[in-house]
């Protein structure tokens, strides 16, 4: 195998859509949407926990 071969199968592997350790799975498509539903997932937690920090504090009085 020659250097340019080797250099191209290296960027075919780069250019493959990043779907978060789902890649193992045999259906492309199917891992890709569960990645999809995973980050979905872990938005809406960071979300949550921000409203709850934000309810934490104290409310600003004014006077």
């Amino acid at each position: 195998m020659s250097h340019h071969e080797t250099r191209s199968k290296d960027r075919d592997k780069k250019s493959d859509k990043d779907v978060e350790g789902h890649s193992m799975m045999p259906n492309p498509l199917l891992g890709e949407q569960l990645a999809r539903i995973r980050e979905r997932d872990v938005q809406r937690n960071i979300k949550q926990h921000n409203l709850e920090q934000e309810a934490r504090r104290p409310h600003k009085k004014e006077r």
